[in-house]
């Protein structure tokens, strides 16, 4: 009995999947620069004093939001340095918040009412995406060392219906289905960021189905039904190949990376009205 299976229990991890969104964040500086000439009349002076006062702001807290800055710079998806990187992530998250809540505590003129929304709304962006990469950094390390698990208990699966007896196959199916149940368990304690919930959902479902077949496979070789395994094992190779979990990867990442470009989108946005006011106020 040997099914021509593909690469029963050998899943990718999603680190590759995610390199290029990752360069991008790294490249998200908090600090954006206001520069704005005081000469003109009084609404300008007023527009004028309200950007010294952000960008004193950012000088104030250049050392906070340096050190976020440079938490993504060492981003790094390794197993080791995880929690001390995790722990530098949601500082950097703290820190953005804070220098928010700074910034919404100004009272811009009614001229700068706008900017102050644009500006509120980056930082608020740049908060949400720190909070999503230190998840993302405690999860995929402990995902792909969870999924490495199914690895020799595909292997040592493939040996034994290659070289054993029908109760030998038997016994090697259960405790197959026993290894899928047991990373399948495990994949429900780990916390993934919200872009990646759908891919652990998948993957744990396709986990239980893959067990669950194992266990009728088993039951089909102990009841002598031959009949029954054909078709059995071919769904057993289906869901082992099936690329819904890689499939809903792909959505996360592409979700990540639209969370990225809105946040180069909401920087524009800044200066864009930065620039629209130096028009109007000159």
């Amino acid at each position: 009995m040997r099914p021509a299976w593909g690469r029963l229990g050998r899943r990718r991890t999603v680190q590759a999947l995610w390199a290029l969104a990752l360069l991008g964040a790294v490249a998200l500086a908090v600090a954006i620069a206001l520069g704005f000439g005081r000469a003109g009349d009084d609404r300008r002076e007023a527009v004028s004093v309200y950007l010294r006062e952000v960008n004193t702001l950012q000088v104030r807290n250049a050392g906070a939001l340096g050190t976020a800055n440079r938490a993504y710079a060492g981003l790094s998806f390794g197993a080791a340095g995880v929690e001390r990187q995790v722990t530098e992530l949601e500082k950097a998250a703290a820190t953005i918040r804070t220098f928010r809540g700074k910034v919404a505590a100004l009272t811009p003129p009614p001229e700068a009412a706008r900017l102050e929304r644009e500006l509120l709304g980056l930082y608020a962006l740049q908060a949400e995406l720190a909070t999503e990469v230190a998840l993302l950094r405690r999860y995929l390390p402990a995902f792909a060392a969870t999924e490495a698990k199914l690895v020799p208990a595909a292997q040592n699966l493939r040996r034994e219906l290659g070289t054993t007896t029908g109760g030998e196959q038997a016994a090697a199916f259960f405790a197959y289905a026993a290894r899928l149940d047991a990373v399948a368990e495990k994949l429900t304690t780990l916390r993934p960021p919200d872009v990646l919930e759908r891919a652990r959902t998948v993957e744990i479902e396709r986990l239980r189905t893959l067990a669950r077949l194992a266990r009728k496979v088993r039951a089909a070789v102990v009841g002598g039904r031959s009949k029954d395994l054909q078709p059995l094992l071919r769904k057993l190779a289906g869901t082992a190949g099936s690329v819904a979990t890689a499939n809903a990867t792909r959505a996360g990442t592409i979700a990540y990376n639209r969370r990225l470009r809105e946040i180069g989108a909401q920087r524009s946005a800044v200066e864009q009205e930065r620039r629209r006011l130096d028009r109007e106020l000159s």
